[in-house]
């Protein structure tokens, strides 16, 4: 590790991403040569008849493994040995969640809610919140509001926190989201300081396991379980430089979507190996009648 700094990590980083693209250049032809492993599947394959399913099959099986599951591997790995790198080098501030954000209860609607064709500002709901990926608020119902809400809107770069319920995650409003809205208890609005927290890295520090630990000892409620502004008052929050930010963001979506592609590719197997079991069968079904036939005319 000697001759690794923390004013030299940024650029160890950027040099082994660049030797990894390199690599995935130089290996591309390799690559896109790769087929699924010896198995029960391709001795049936080859004793069974080249169906269209089948071959289509194949096809979507090799096409994941060399195009896209090798290649995000490759990249994850090279990216998460440059953080074991840099990780023992950079500092690691520790800091109260308010000192990286502006935290805002979200408006309390003093009747119930009921969408309005008509004038209305656009409103954010618990129940419109999922868990996975960054949320728009384009396209939202209009509610008509009373009283100053002006405080409570919501846009490009916040976060929403889920105040009640079992899981009390965090979701980041798209960048790139044109619009905004009110958020609604029991909402929390998240405004990071941008000069200090990347608002994905924070979004991502909440909805992890140890955070989420942390809420469960502070909640409070037992039928209704709620977590008190005071709980994210003192949550504590570990914040690197920028740059290691949205390069802990990058090897999290990275790792997502490589197990999104082993789904993808455990589902695809599994439908190329009912596909060549059913051939192999009616391949077999097909040669005992075609032998009694024969027997038959003798």
């Amino acid at each position: 590790m000697a001759g690794v700094t923390e004013d030299n990590c940024g650029a160890a980083l950027r040099l082994g991403l660049l030797g990894g693209l390199k690599t995935l250049r130089r290996t591309a032809s390799q690559t896109l040569r790769l087929r699924p492993s010896t198995s029960i599947v391709s001795a049936l394959w080859r004793t069974g008849p080249h169906s269209h399913p089948i071959a289509r099959a194949e096809a979507d099986v090799n096409f994941l493994c060399s195009s896209y599951f090798y290649r995000d591997t490759i990249l994850l790995t090279l990216l998460l040995k440059g953080v074991q790198l840099c990780g023992m080098t950079y500092r690691t501030k520790i800091m109260a969640l308010p000192a990286t954000s502006d935290i805002q209860s979200g408006y309390t609607a003093r009747t119930g809610l009921s969408a309005t064709a008509d004038g209305g500002v656009p409103a954010i709901q618990l129940r419109d919140v999922k868990d996975e990926g960054a949320f728009d608020p384009s396209g939202l119902p209009r509610y008509a509001l009373s009283g100053s809400f002006d405080r409570y809107w919501a846009g490009a770069g916040d976060i929403l926190f889920r105040s009640r319920g079992e899981r009390n995650t965090a979701t980041m409003i798209a960048p790139e989201a044109q619009g905004a809205a009110i958020a609604m208890l029991p909402l929390l609005i998240l405004r990071p300081h941008r000069d200090i927290v990347e608002p994905a890295y924070l979004a991502w520090f909440i909805n992890q396991p140890e955070t989420q630990r942390y809420f469960d000892k502070c909640a409070r409620g037992t039928r209704l379980r709620m977590i008190p502004k005071r709980c994210l008052d003192e949550l504590e929050v570990p914040v690197p430089d920028l740059q290691t930010q949205l390069l802990i963001v990058e090897i999290d979506a990275l790792a997502r979507r490589e197990r999104e592609l082993a789904q993808r590719l455990s589902e695809l197997k599994s439908e190329y190996l009912s596909f060549a079991l059913l051939a192999h069968v009616r391949n077999a079904q097909r040669h005992d009648n075609e032998t009694g036939r024969t027997g038959a005319r003798r």
